[in-house]
Order: structure tokens, then C-alpha cells, then sequence
């Protein structure tokens, strides 16, 4: 029960690192990873790095380009295990990047290892989520005319029809009618 004791603490060490960072500090998210290899960063808005001095460089970078922050850390799953635990969420809300104010929401999995008992992070990986993950049905069609809709079972029959003359035992014989 410790480590998950231990855990909660290193989540809120985290949101309050993350909303830092967001406001041009990253400092207290720095000291949130480990200082031994390996390490690893795949950053919404960096380049992907393995080295500690790199990763630092990057989160300096990247924080200060913000301005204007409203965001928040939103976990779905948090997982911990005696020597490893994991995060995946959202840091989302409204950012200026370089300037520019614009809604922002970052998908982010980060990795924790236990280090003489502190949780160290190990690696990151953020990319901005879409605007919405389901699929769109796409507008309705269009109405056909009825040439176009004679002309499209032509064209459909014909190709079944060649389909099923070819290899009748794997194509049978269409059972209903396209509209």
C-alpha cells in the first residue's frame, strides 16, 4: 500500500510540475525525472530524446514558448506496480503557443521507476489528440437519379457477375439489391 501511497504523492508532485511547465517554469518537472539511463521523450511539440542534458534542453525549449496557460492534467489510467507505474491522460485546456492562443489537448503516457524509494520518471510520449477520436459518418448522400441508380446495379451486377462465373463456389450470388 505504500508504493501506491507513495504514488498519489508523485501524481501531485506531477500536476503541479506540469501547470509550471505551462507557465514557462520547467524546473519542477525536470527534477521529476530520473538521472540514470535509460530515459526516453517522444514530445508533442519536440524532438524525440534519450539523454538526460537533452531532455532538459527540450523542456526548456518547449516552456518557453508558452504563455497564457488554462490546462489541466487529466488521468484515465494509473497503474502501479512495485517497481514501475504508468500514467496515461490529457493535459488539456487553452495555451498561447509562440504567441498564438489556441485549445490545446495533448494525449501523454509517462512512465515512473521506483529510485531508492522516490518515483522517477523515465519516459513521455505526448501527441495532440484529434479534434474527436470516432469516426464520421461523412455527409448523407446525395439523391441519385434514376439513370445513375439503373446504371450503378448495371455496373454492380456485372462485376458479381464476373466474380461469381469466375470462382462460383467462393462468390455466390448477391442476395440483395443496392439502392
Amino acid at each position: 500500500m505504500a508504493d501506491r501511497q507513495g504514488f498519489k504523492e508523485t501524481i501531485e508532485r506531477l500536476r503541479e510540475a506540469v501547470a509550471a511547465t505551462y507557465r514557462g517554469d520547467p524546473g519542477p518537472y525536470i527534477e521529476l525525472w530520473s538521472r540514470r539511463d535509460p530515459l526516453s521523450l517522444f514530445g508533442a511539440l519536440g524532438p524525440c530524446k534519450t539523454t538526460r542534458p537533452d531532455i532538459e534542453r527540450t523542456f526548456r525549449w518547449v516552456a518557453s514558448r508558452f504563455g497564457n496557460p488554462y490546462m489541466s492534467t487529466d488521468l484515465e489510467v494509473v497503474e502501479v506496480g512495485q517497481d514501475m507505474a504508468y500514467t496515461v491522460g490529457y493535459e488539456q485546456g487553452h495555451l498561447a503557443i509562440d504567441g498564438k492562443p489556441q485549445p490545446v489537448k495533448i494525449r501523454v503516457t509517462q512512465i515512473f521507476r521506483r529510485e531508492s524509494d522516490k518515483w522517477r520518471m523515465v519516459h513521455r510520449h505526448g501527441d495532440f489528440a484529434p479534434t474527436d477520436d470516432r469516426p464520421h459518418p461523412g455527409p448523407p448522400p446525395r439523391p441519385r437519379s434514376q439513370t445513375e441508380q439503373e446504371a450503378m446495379s448495371r455496373i454492380t451486377r456485372s462485376r458479381r457477375q464476373g466474380s461469381a462465373e469466375a470462382n462460383p463456389k467462393h462468390h455466390p450470388k448477391p442476395t440483395t439489391n443496392i439502392r
